[in-house]
């Protein structure tokens, strides 16, 4: 890469650019006798020329420095190449020099340790606190914190005015901090919703005179949650059972009366002809009629189980 170098530098060691020269008899050997030859640059790519740099001075082992005018340096942004040959060495090129508005050998300026020092084209922290400042007051934002919300501070229809309008389009004025605040929200429901353990319903609270007519349809059950023929299914159930607990027969109610008039008529019997018959029920093993006998067969006692 080039070196670079300081535009119109001063100093002559500065402006020094180094070779490396080879014997032209191998390319290899150190060229150690051309102190004094004379090296050639091109500025920016124009034709070689001895004018503009000074003669090799050796420094050994075929290592030999040139310096160059400061005119030739003079104007930051010039690219400058060097080259030397004679009889006795190869073509050999040397330093490309890049010339450059600064001093790459000021240490503290290339190490960047002057970022700090005034600019006349920089803001100061005030200046950018302040369009920054300028640019939130202009969208409204400082309203968030820093500044009172009245009249149209917020614009309608805005995300901001949807949040606490149902208006539409929103508008962010009916909105009343006295009573839709969340804060007055709170206030306003905080026994039953928040502390509340459970709900309580005074008597007649909840009659068919106070809801709305079709409060409960169809419609607002979820489909198929009660169907006709699980309605049907249970209800008949339910009547059926209530029919036959009735005590509607000597006591007795319906279901068991059948049950015993089903064991005496076609159940098993067992103890025939021993005093004691027992009438089991239609499943073949529970007793549901116990009956002594006398020796003409007459009924003196009846147990129904």
């Amino acid at each position: 890469m080039p070196r670079l170098m300081l535009a119109n530098q001063p100093s002559n060691v500065k402006r020094r650019v180094y070779f490396d020269l080879r014997s032209a008899a191998d390319g290899l050997t150190p060229a150690t006798q051309e102190a004094g030859g004379q090296p050639q640059i091109s500025l920016n790519g124009a034709a070689w020329t001895s004018e503009g740099i000074g003669t090799l001075v050796a420094i050994g082992h075929g290592r030999y420095y040139a310096e160059l005018d400061q005119a030739t340096v003079a104007q930051a942004g010039h690219v400058i190449q060097t080259r030397f040959h004679s009889a006795m060495t190869v073509d050999s090129p040397g330093d490309t020099v890049q010339v450059v508005a600064f001093d790459p050998d000021d240490p503290q300026a290339l190490g960047l340790a002057r970022l700090d020092a005034a600019l006349s084209s920089r803001a100061s922290p005030l200046d950018a606190e302040a369009a920054c400042l300028a640019a939130l007051i202009l969208l409204g934002l400082d309203h968030l914190l820093a500044a009172p919300v009245s009249g149209s501070d917020v614009a309608d229809d805005s995300l901001a005015a949807r949040l606490v309008s149902r208006t539409a389009p929103a508008d962010w004025d009916s909105f009343d901090p006295a009573t839709d605040s969340l804060e007055a929200l709170r206030d306003r429901g905080d026994a039953a919703w928040r502390t509340a353990q459970s709900v309580a319903v005074a008597p007649g609270g909840i009659t068919w005179e106070s809801l709305a007519p079709q409060a409960i349809t169809a419609q607002a059950l979820a489909p198929e949650c009660i169907t006709a023929e699980t309605l049907a299914a249970a209800a008949a159930e339910k009547i059926a059972d209530a029919l036959l607990e009735r005590p509607a027969i000597d006591g007795k109610s319906v279901r068991a009366a059948l049950q015993i008039v089903a064991a005496t008529t076609a159940g098993r019997v067992t103890g025939a002809q021993t005093g004691t018959e027992v009438f089991r029920g239609l499943d073949g093993s529970t007793p549901r009629v116990t009956v002594v006998v006398d020796a003409a067969g007459n009924r003196t006692d009846v147990t129904y189980s």
